[in-house]
């Protein structure tokens, strides 16, 4: 009994803890996000206004034949990232610009696999939440799914300013909430479909149907570089004498290599890859990853 309950003490501790870093970000956040949320009125696309987008087609047949290889490797810095940042230049870019403004740029790329396990079950993305990072978008580029495990997203709240919810922070205790919302649209994530949707909304995965879970996609995060750097890159967020014990931007051992510099040279060509977030270390190249 004794155990039990310092187990919820220091359970409670941990998310008091968490609750004040976002806390001390929202400061940050805040600041930063008024630029966005006047690109966000001058939108004329009224889904993009309410934080999401859905490109239906848009892979080709020769597209995901690349992707997939690209995915199978999973080399992050590549040959074939030079065909993903020209893919992602060409059609969606544009609508990234618009919505973040100049200072979007690219921060991390990831290859997201759902397969059949019971783990989704318990995974903490399929509770209601926000990244707890104020407007940012996420590009899902899907190479198989089918619908069955979309993401479910509650648009329209992108223009309010970010607040903390220390409700949210219980599914880091694995208590779930995933009740029904309304205005709920579901991102399905269809073979050849890409979404790119602002994570300030509420959403999670529906992984409910755990035997039918198949999906695969290459994510792409995107970001106001000023926000990056002053949530931990650059500097550390402070509120008078506390600071964040945990920045979400700071730099790890886990940060990317790119191992080739000729690749390197091209990549930089690309206003959404930023050389300030390439870190030089013991002869090899590194880039920002959290």
């Amino acid at each position: 009994m004794l155990n039990r309950i310092r187990k919820i003490i220091i359970d409670f501790q941990n998310i008091l803890k968490v609750y004040k870093n976002q806390l001390i970000n929202s400061i940050v956040i805040n600041k930063i996000d008024k630029k966005v949320k006047i690109n966000i009125l001058n939108l004329s696309d009224d889904n993009l206004k309410k934080g999401y987008k859905i490109y239906d087609n848009s892979l080709s047949v020769n597209d995901l034949e690349w992707l997939n290889e690209y995915f199978l490797k999973k080399e992050t810095f590549s040959s074939n990232s030079l065909k993903l940042f020209d893919l992602v230049n060409t059609h969606f870019f544009k609508d990234i610009k618009s919505y973040l403004g100049q200072n979007a740029k690219l921060y991390k790329i990831r290859f997201n696999s759902l397969e059949n396990s019971q783990s989704l079950l318990t995974d903490i993305s399929g509770s209601w939440h926000t990244d707890n990072i104020g407007n940012y978008l996420k590009l899902y580029i899907c190479l198989e799914g089918y619908g069955n495990c979309p993401t479910l997203y509650v648009p329209g709240k992108n223009l309010k300013n970010y607040k903390p919810r220390f409700s949210e922070n219980i599914r880091l205790l694995q208590r779930f909430d995933r009740k029904k919302k309304n205005n709920t649209i579901e991102i399905k994530h269809l073979t050849g479909q890409s979404s790119l949707f602002d994570t300030i909304n509420l959403h999670r995965g529906k992984y409910e149907k755990v035997e039918e879970n198949i999906r695969r996609c290459i994510v792409l995060d995107f970001l106001d570089f000023d926000k990056i750097a002053q949530l931990g890159f650059l500097d550390i967020p402070k509120f008078f004498f506390m600071k964040n014990s945990k920045p979400p931007f700071r730099i790890q051992q886990n940060s990317v290599e790119i191992k080739d510099e000729d690749i390197l040279k091209e990549l930089i060509q690309y206003d959404f890859f930023d050389e300030r977030f390439l870190i030089r270390k013991n002869d090899k190249v590194l880039y920002l990853w959290n």
